[in-house]
């Protein structure tokens, strides 16, 4: 459908296929992806791990509400587009900021979901979500080296997030480390259970070299 029709059709709403609950809090159940992010290898924080739109005020929560509409509606450009009417301090908060990087990632713009996850490590360093967005996308920029670097000490930072050591087995897989993938996955492993690392490492090209041996723990 064009853009212009889509903009002035507002029978189209953005907000119709969001839960007026959970979802309001970009709440989805923990260990999945939202649809419109793409589940390359490592992986994401659940929407609504930390950054909460439900504490915008109006009207910056009804244009945070309908960018995540059209987010899940495979809109980028439109989420853009309400993200650009919030208000300048309200695009400086963490909640906002998290928003824009998972658009910034839905249309494959990864500098600028790098330096989004950037600035949301620096305003709100507890908020684990930032470190992993900021090593996601310097990842997808093939700076593995540098996506290692920034997120190890986030595993000190956040030791019952399970996330971190996950993602770091990739990146140190990846930049040929096997001996540290196999510490980071038997963490990942106490955090989440062997079972479920297994199902994981299955489907995750990034740690093919470990498949068979995780297969086997």
């Amino acid at each position: 459908m064009p853009r212009n029709l889509i903009r002035r059709n507002r029978a189209i709403d953005p907000t119709a296929n969001v839960s007026r609950s959970s979802s309001l809090r970009l709440c989805v159940p923990a260990g999945e992806l939202p649809l419109s992010l793409p589940h390359r290898s490592t992986l994401l924080p659940p929407l609504g791990t930390d950054p909460c739109v439900d504490d915008l005020e109006y009207p910056d929560l009804h244009h945070a509400r309908a960018a995540q509409g059209w987010l899940e509606l495979d809109q980028a450009a439109e989420a853009v587009l309400e993200l650009d009417q919030i208000s300048l301090p309200g695009r400086s908060r963490p909640e906002v900021l998290d928003l824009a990087w998972r658009v910034h990632v839905a249309s494959r713009d990864w500098q600028t979901a790098y330096e989004t996850a950037a600035r949301i490590v620096e305003i709100a360093p507890w908020l684990v979500t930032g470190w992993i967005h900021r090593s996601y996308s310097l990842h997808e920029l093939r700076r593995t080296r540098e996506a290692w670097d920034l997120l190890l000490p986030a595993a000190d930072r956040f030791p019952t997030n399970s996330l971190v050591p996950y993602n770091l087995a990739c990146y140190a897989c990846q930049l040929g480390d096997l001996a540290a993938a196999r510490q980071w996955l038997r963490r990942t492993a106490e955090l989440k259970g062997t079972t479920e690392l297994q199902r994981l490492v299955h489907d995750d090209p990034d740690l093919e070299p470990l498949r068979e041996e995780v297969a086997g723990w």
